[in-house]
Protein backbone atom coordinates (compact mmCIF):
# COMPACT_ATOMS: atom_id res chain seq x y z
CA UNK A 1 0.00 0.00 0.00
CA UNK A 2 1.22 3.42 -1.11
CA UNK A 3 0.52 6.59 0.86
CA UNK A 4 1.34 10.32 -0.90
CA UNK A 5 0.73 13.02 1.47
CA UNK A 6 -1.11 15.86 0.35
CA UNK A 7 -2.72 18.97 2.27
CA UNK A 8 -6.62 18.42 1.52
CA UNK A 9 -9.84 17.78 3.14
CA UNK A 10 -10.45 15.09 1.03
CA UNK A 11 -8.47 11.69 0.53
CA UNK A 12 -8.40 9.92 -2.15
CA UNK A 13 -8.07 5.98 -2.57
CA UNK A 14 -7.55 4.14 -5.67
CA UNK A 15 -7.18 0.05 -5.77
CA UNK A 16 -5.40 -1.38 -8.86
CA UNK A 17 -5.49 -4.59 -10.19
CA UNK A 18 -3.47 -6.73 -12.57
CA UNK A 19 -4.98 -8.77 -15.13
CA UNK A 20 -1.56 -10.71 -16.31
CA UNK A 21 -2.10 -14.03 -16.57
CA UNK A 22 -5.39 -13.80 -16.48
CA UNK A 23 -7.61 -17.15 -18.25
CA UNK A 24 -8.78 -15.95 -21.31
CA UNK A 25 -12.50 -17.31 -20.41
CA UNK A 26 -12.40 -15.30 -16.83
CA UNK A 27 -11.19 -12.08 -19.08
CA UNK A 28 -14.10 -12.06 -20.30
CA UNK A 29 -16.38 -11.29 -17.29
CA UNK A 30 -14.35 -8.23 -16.63
CA UNK A 31 -16.94 -6.04 -17.91
CA UNK A 32 -19.97 -7.97 -15.93
CA UNK A 33 -17.92 -7.89 -13.04
CA UNK A 34 -17.56 -3.93 -13.05
CA UNK A 35 -21.27 -3.21 -14.43
CA UNK A 36 -22.57 -4.97 -11.23
CA UNK A 37 -19.13 -4.65 -8.14
CA UNK A 38 -20.65 -1.47 -6.48
CA UNK A 39 -24.34 -2.75 -6.08
CA UNK A 40 -24.24 -6.07 -5.03
CA UNK A 41 -25.04 -7.42 -1.72
CA UNK A 42 -22.32 -8.26 0.74
CA UNK A 43 -21.85 -11.17 4.09
CA UNK A 44 -19.64 -8.90 6.54
CA UNK A 45 -18.13 -10.34 9.47
CA UNK A 46 -20.49 -12.33 11.87
CA UNK A 47 -22.24 -13.80 9.05
CA UNK A 48 -24.22 -10.57 8.74
CA UNK A 49 -26.15 -10.14 5.32
CA UNK A 50 -26.08 -6.55 3.88
CA UNK A 51 -28.54 -6.21 0.71
CA UNK A 52 -27.47 -4.25 -2.07
CA UNK A 53 -29.76 -1.41 -1.45
CA UNK A 54 -27.73 -0.90 1.73
CA UNK A 55 -24.64 -0.72 0.19
CA UNK A 56 -25.46 1.74 -2.52
CA UNK A 57 -26.74 3.90 -0.11
CA UNK A 58 -24.27 3.42 2.18
CA UNK A 59 -21.89 4.11 -0.72
CA UNK A 60 -23.54 7.16 -1.56
CA UNK A 61 -23.35 8.80 2.09
CA UNK A 62 -19.45 7.72 2.52
CA UNK A 63 -18.22 9.26 -0.74
CA UNK A 64 -17.68 12.36 -3.22
CA UNK A 65 -17.20 10.07 -5.69
CA UNK A 66 -16.82 6.12 -6.58
CA UNK A 67 -15.86 4.61 -10.32
CA UNK A 68 -14.03 1.98 -11.58
CA UNK A 69 -12.68 1.11 -14.92
CA UNK A 70 -10.39 -0.97 -17.13
CA UNK A 71 -7.59 1.12 -17.22
CA UNK A 72 -7.51 4.89 -16.71
CA UNK A 73 -11.18 6.78 -17.55
CA UNK A 74 -12.32 3.66 -19.76
CA UNK A 75 -15.92 3.29 -19.98
CA UNK A 76 -18.36 0.15 -20.69
CA UNK A 77 -16.51 -2.13 -23.74
CA UNK A 78 -13.82 0.65 -23.73
CA UNK A 79 -10.05 0.47 -22.08
CA UNK A 80 -8.33 3.40 -20.76
CA UNK A 81 -4.56 4.46 -20.89
CA UNK A 82 -3.10 1.13 -18.99
CA UNK A 83 -5.81 -1.06 -20.54
CA UNK A 84 -4.03 -4.56 -18.54
CA UNK A 85 -5.06 -3.32 -15.25
CA UNK A 86 -8.07 -2.80 -13.15
CA UNK A 87 -8.93 0.43 -11.00
CA UNK A 88 -11.43 1.31 -8.77
CA UNK A 89 -11.37 4.79 -7.13
CA UNK A 90 -12.95 6.39 -4.41
CA UNK A 91 -12.62 9.96 -2.79
CA UNK A 92 -14.08 10.95 0.33
CA UNK A 93 -14.24 13.69 3.22
CA UNK A 94 -11.41 12.48 5.73
CA UNK A 95 -13.88 11.92 8.88
CA UNK A 96 -15.38 8.95 5.80
CA UNK A 97 -12.05 7.69 5.45
CA UNK A 98 -12.18 4.40 7.53
CA UNK A 99 -16.01 4.06 6.16
CA UNK A 100 -14.83 4.34 2.40
CA UNK A 101 -12.05 1.81 3.36
CA UNK A 102 -14.73 -0.71 4.54
CA UNK A 103 -17.27 0.13 1.68
CA UNK A 104 -14.17 -0.78 -0.84
CA UNK A 105 -13.49 -4.14 1.64
CA UNK A 106 -16.59 -4.91 1.00
CA UNK A 107 -17.22 -4.51 -2.81
CA UNK A 108 -13.60 -6.35 -3.53
CA UNK A 109 -13.76 -9.71 -0.76
CA UNK A 110 -17.07 -9.46 0.78
CA UNK A 111 -19.54 -9.59 -2.34
CA UNK A 112 -21.93 -12.19 -3.05
CA UNK A 113 -22.72 -12.96 -6.70
CA UNK A 114 -26.49 -13.04 -6.35
CA UNK A 115 -28.10 -14.03 -9.79
CA UNK A 116 -30.52 -11.51 -9.56
CA UNK A 117 -28.38 -9.02 -9.15
CA UNK A 118 -26.03 -9.89 -12.00
CA UNK A 119 -29.11 -10.34 -14.54
CA UNK A 120 -29.64 -6.76 -13.45
CA UNK A 121 -26.04 -6.16 -15.19
CA UNK A 122 -26.26 -7.73 -17.83
CA UNK A 123 -29.27 -6.29 -19.62
CA UNK A 124 -28.21 -2.94 -18.48
CA UNK A 125 -24.81 -4.21 -20.56
CA UNK A 126 -26.97 -5.67 -23.32
CA UNK A 127 -28.93 -2.41 -23.60
CA UNK A 128 -26.34 -0.20 -24.04
CA UNK A 129 -24.56 -2.61 -26.97
CA UNK A 130 -28.20 -1.68 -28.40
CA UNK A 131 -27.51 1.87 -27.98
CA UNK A 132 -23.78 2.06 -29.51
CA UNK A 133 -24.25 -0.23 -32.39
CA UNK A 134 -26.50 2.79 -33.73
CA UNK A 135 -23.40 4.74 -33.41
CA UNK A 136 -21.18 4.34 -36.55
CA UNK A 137 -18.06 5.59 -35.10
CA UNK A 138 -18.27 3.54 -31.93
CA UNK A 139 -18.50 0.03 -34.64
CA UNK A 140 -15.84 0.92 -36.73
CA UNK A 141 -13.50 1.42 -33.19
CA UNK A 142 -14.90 -1.63 -32.50
CA UNK A 143 -13.62 -3.25 -35.83
CA UNK A 144 -10.39 -1.75 -35.49
CA UNK A 145 -9.40 -2.92 -32.35
CA UNK A 146 -10.65 -6.23 -32.90
CA UNK A 147 -7.85 -6.35 -35.87
CA UNK A 148 -5.57 -4.98 -33.88
CA UNK A 149 -5.82 -6.67 -30.54
CA UNK A 150 -6.40 -10.23 -31.89
CA UNK A 151 -5.17 -11.78 -28.65
CA UNK A 152 -6.40 -13.54 -25.71
CA UNK A 153 -4.35 -12.19 -23.23
CA UNK A 154 -5.72 -8.53 -24.12
CA UNK A 155 -8.08 -6.48 -22.43
CA UNK A 156 -9.14 -4.41 -25.61
CA UNK A 157 -9.88 -8.13 -27.12
CA UNK A 158 -11.78 -9.42 -24.27
CA UNK A 159 -14.18 -6.23 -23.75
CA UNK A 160 -14.41 -5.60 -27.16
CA UNK A 161 -18.20 -5.02 -27.95
CA UNK A 162 -18.72 -7.56 -30.81
CA UNK A 163 -17.05 -9.95 -28.28
CA UNK A 164 -19.20 -8.79 -25.59
CA UNK A 165 -22.56 -8.96 -26.90
CA UNK A 166 -22.38 -12.61 -27.64
CA UNK A 167 -20.84 -13.54 -24.54
CA UNK A 168 -23.50 -11.17 -21.94
CA UNK A 169 -26.64 -13.15 -23.90
CA UNK A 170 -24.49 -16.44 -22.97
CA UNK A 171 -23.96 -15.16 -19.44
CA UNK A 172 -28.07 -14.65 -19.32
CA UNK A 173 -28.44 -17.87 -20.69
CA UNK A 174 -26.67 -19.30 -17.42
CA UNK A 175 -28.31 -16.89 -15.54
CA UNK A 176 -31.52 -17.68 -15.66
CA UNK A 177 -30.99 -21.49 -15.63
CA UNK A 178 -31.77 -22.46 -11.74
CA UNK A 179 -29.03 -25.51 -11.89
CA UNK A 180 -26.53 -23.71 -13.45
CA UNK A 181 -24.01 -21.56 -10.86
CA UNK A 182 -21.39 -20.83 -13.67
CA UNK A 183 -21.53 -17.26 -13.88
CA UNK A 184 -21.23 -17.10 -9.86
CA UNK A 185 -18.03 -19.44 -10.22
CA UNK A 186 -16.53 -18.16 -13.03
CA UNK A 187 -16.69 -14.78 -11.09
CA UNK A 188 -15.28 -15.72 -7.62
CA UNK A 189 -12.18 -17.02 -9.70
CA UNK A 190 -11.90 -13.47 -11.16
CA UNK A 191 -11.78 -11.87 -8.25
CA UNK A 192 -9.52 -14.47 -6.54
CA UNK A 193 -7.07 -14.23 -9.21
CA UNK A 194 -7.06 -10.24 -9.05
CA UNK A 195 -7.06 -9.38 -5.74
CA UNK A 196 -4.03 -11.89 -4.92
CA UNK A 197 -1.29 -9.67 -3.40
CA UNK A 198 0.89 -9.95 -6.34
CA UNK A 199 -1.96 -8.35 -8.46
CA UNK A 200 -3.29 -5.61 -6.06
CA UNK A 201 -1.96 -2.28 -5.76
CA UNK A 202 -3.76 0.24 -2.86
CA UNK A 203 -2.21 4.06 -3.00
CA UNK A 204 -3.83 6.23 -0.31
CA UNK A 205 -3.70 10.54 -1.24
CA UNK A 206 -4.64 12.20 1.94
CA UNK A 207 -3.80 14.84 4.79
CA UNK A 208 -1.36 12.10 6.06
CA UNK A 209 -0.78 13.95 9.60
CA UNK A 210 -5.10 13.78 10.05
CA UNK A 211 -5.95 10.69 8.75
CA UNK A 212 -7.39 8.21 11.32
CA UNK A 213 -4.61 5.42 12.17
Amino acid sequence: CQFDHVKSDFCEIRVMMRTDGLASDLRLYLELWLEAAYSLPVVREGGVHVGHETIISELQDATVSYSNAIGVGGGNFTCGPFSQAVMFHAKCEKDKYEQTVSLLGDVLFRRVFEKARLKHSVRNLLADISEQRREGDVMAQAILKEALYDTADSNHHACNIIRQQRFLTQALTHLEDPASDKVGADLNSLLLHLTSPPNLCIQVIADLHTLPS
